[in-house]
């Protein structure tokens, strides 16, 4: 759960990252003053939302178990638990 979090954040960021890469050149190289006042924040959430889109239904059809299994619920035997399983 942890990892499908990070990457949706991740996804969310990567406009951000790349826009902060391209200003920390631009900077080096002497061009532009002050790019951060004039920054594209709107694109730049918008494509971070595609993005992050995207990566939920690319993980969303990847993921998971065959169709023709069934979900086989927790049972109790001989006082124990035993967990729900796919089969």
């Amino acid at each position: 759960m942890l990892r499908k979090l990070l990457l949706q954040l991740l996804l969310l960021a990567l406009p951000f990252i790349t826009y902060f890469l391209y200003v920390k050149l631009t900077r080096r190289l002497g061009k532009g003053e002050s790019p951060w006042q004039g920054a594209p924040w709107f694109w730049l959430l918008s494509c971070g939302l595609v993005l992050s889109i995207i990566g939920a239904v690319a993980l969303a059809v990847t993921s998971g178990y065959p169709p023709d299994t069934h979900y086989v619920p927790s049972t109790m035997k001989g006082g124990v638990i035993v967990p729900g399983r796919f089969e």
